[in-house]
């Protein structure tokens, strides 16, 4: 039997966060990949932060929901992508040929990915709700 309510872990969580924040004078705070709207406040992110909030969001609206200004983000040119990939998977520098189609592959495929990027300069903008 749990002793926290149903939501209870989601509330102790957003406590924390909180916590943390309001002990920071200045911070910048990356969400990636928010894929609905959801109100900051109910994760702990509350209005009175001094702090920077970014949100990566493949969904226009979301940006839009979310009261952020909006910077689209194109893809990488395929041999940044390739560079930037290779470099992560390969961090000792040494190379594994048996990788080098899976690779390509996951490359190939975020070519056509169009991210688009939502950036709120004070987080006292933001929705709320």
């Amino acid at each position: 039997m749990s002793l926290l309510p149903e939501d209870g872990v989601e509330t102790l969580r957003a406590g924390m966060l909180s916590e943390i924040l309001s002990e920071k004078d200045r911070f910048v705070l990356i969400l990636d990949d928010v894929y609905e709207r959801f109100s900051l406040k109910k994760v702990g992110i509350l209005e009175s932060f001094e702090g920077k909030l970014v949100l990566t969001s493949r969904s226009l609206d979301v940006c839009r929901q979310m009261y952020c200004q909006v910077v689209k983000m194109g893809p990488l040119l395929k041999e940044d992508a390739w560079t930037l990939f290779s470099d992560k998977l390969n961090t000792d520098g040494a190379r594994n040929p048996s990788s080098s189609s899976v690779s390509s592959a996951a490359v190939a495929r975020y070519e056509h990915g169009r991210w688009i990027c939502g950036i709120e300069r004070n987080i006292d903008k933001c929705n709320t709700v």
